[in-house]
């Protein structure tokens, strides 16, 4: 669940390993999207 590194500042590490995750879904999903746009 996002957010649950947040919620706990002892766990930085997890914080971060989950927050670049994040990120680098949001950049698959981005680069997904720009192809099939691209692809039309």
């Amino acid at each position: 669940m996002l957010g649950t590194g947040f919620l706990m500042p002892d766990k930085g590490k997890a914080k971060t390993e989950g927050l670049f995750t994040y990120i680098d879904f949001l950049l698959h999903e981005l680069l997904i999207e720009f192809m099939f746009f691209y692809a039309e």
